[in-house]
């Protein structure tokens, strides 16, 4: 493995010829019931719909150093607009492969010290895949 130090990643993750290529995952769901005001009978109805939750993966290559970028996301079918995503919960959300960087004293920096200095191109992850259509879930009175 190749060592670095921190002015040469500083250097290598400024370029813009890295190759980038998101994943994702489908992981489980679960019905949900919530409260939802209904018009038609003007009053409170529970609302079933199936919450998706998955994983996505950003991976940025460039000269034998690859880095990978995770994060969790949920929606509720059918829903749009309740796309959350984060890091929360999840072991290991950076990591870096390809070469050991090292600071002006020569100690070896963690992957954390090292995200510091990374961009969005490095975690910016597009979500329009999901393609979530929106449409009325099935209502069961209260």
């Amino acid at each position: 493995m190749k060592t670095i130090s921190i002015y040469e990643f500083k250097k290598l993750i400024a370029r813009d010829d890295w190759q980038r290529e998101q994943e994702h995952e489908i992981l489980d769901s679960l019905v949900i019931e919530t409260e939802e005001w209904i018009n038609e009978n003007e009053g409170l109805g529970l609302i079933e719909t199936n919450k998706i939750m998955g994983s996505a993966c950003k991976t940025s290559t460039l000269l034998g150093v690859k880095i990978n970028y995770n994060e969790g996301f949920s929606y509720n079918e059918f829903d749009s607009s309740s796309l959350t995503y984060g890091t929360e919960g999840l072991f290991e959300v950076w990591c870096i492969e390809g070469i050991t960087v090292v600071d002006e004293d020569g100690d070896t920096l963690d992957v954390y010290d090292l995200a510091e200095h990374l961009d969005l191109n490095f975690s910016c992850i597009d979500y329009s895949w999901l393609e979530i259509a929106n449409r009325r879930q099935r209502c069961v009175s209260i």
